[in-house]
């Protein structure tokens, strides 16, 4: 969902070009005290805000700000700029926001691979050690292999994982 705030006459016109040109429903909130509601309330993926508000409600924007979560912020002046001009920022903003957790799901991942993945090797090596004990009852030496095929078996889910295209 998107949040456009603006006093501005053809609000209500951007919000519907914005959300016909995105797929995204988008909500008018008229001042920032208005949009402090509706943030509080609803997750915006975006929150567009009118520069002119900037300017005169200096206060309230850090407090809106504060709220914003996981939304973009965009600032144009949409008194200004015209309908198509914005519809072409937000459509920017969204792809740049998409590009970014795309790149944090990918090192998300990454991360949690390689951490996994020294794991799963120190329990291999564990279980070839205990394995390779003298005098190790051959009830314990099976166990010790279901374990060290399971986790072979997570080594080789994650590999592929790992390979996979995104």
């Amino acid at each position: 969902m998107i949040l456009l705030i603006t006093p501005a006459r053809r609000a209500q016109e951007c919000a519907s070009a914005v959300e016909n040109a995105t797929g995204h429903k988008t909500a008018v909130a008229e001042s920032l005290v208005q949009a402090m509601t509706l943030l509080r309330t609803t997750e915006y993926v975006l929150v567009l805000l009118d520069q002119h508000l900037l300017e005169v409600e200096p206060n309230e924007i850090e407090t809106v700000r504060a709220h914003l979560g996981t939304a973009v912020e965009l600032e144009m002046n949409l008194v200004i700029n015209g309908i198509e001009r914005v519809v072409g920022a937000v459509r920017s903003a969204l792809a740049r926001r998409e590009r970014e957790e795309d790149n944090a799901r990918v090192a998300a991942a990454q991360a949690l691979h390689s951490e996994l993945g020294d794991s799963l090797s120190r329990l291999l090596a564990e279980c070839d050690l205990a394995s390779a004990v003298l005098g190790v009852p051959p009830s314990v030496t099976e166990k010790l292999a279901v374990v060290r095929a399971e986790v072979q078996k997570v080594c080789t889910r994650l590999a592929a994982h790992q390979s996979a295209p995104a």
